[in-house]
């Protein structure tokens, strides 16, 4: 069985609502029970609700869904 720990759960569940933003497909994550839930635009509503509730059991893990992640502008190194 998979790391179920709160922060990978988060991990993944941001890269789903990530990729289901950018390409619109059906996204699955895999719940604190080991069930594999499948996302799509449909029910974007329901993997933002998990989001929220893993965000607050992993607060050192910074949301993309939540807005957490500040913006930086892009530095070019010479």
């Amino acid at each position: 069985m998979a790391d179920l720990d709160p922060c990978t759960l988060l991990r993944q569940a941001d890269q789903a609502w990530f990729d289901l933003n950018v390409s619109g497909t059906v996204r699955s994550v895999t719940d604190q029970n080991g069930e594999r839930i499948e996302y799509s635009t449909a029910n974007r509503a329901g993997l933002l609700s998990m989001i929220q509730v893993l965000q607050g059991r992993c607060p050192e893990y910074r949301s993309i869904a939540l807005g957490l992640c500040r913006a930086r502008p892009i530095k070019f190194l010479f």
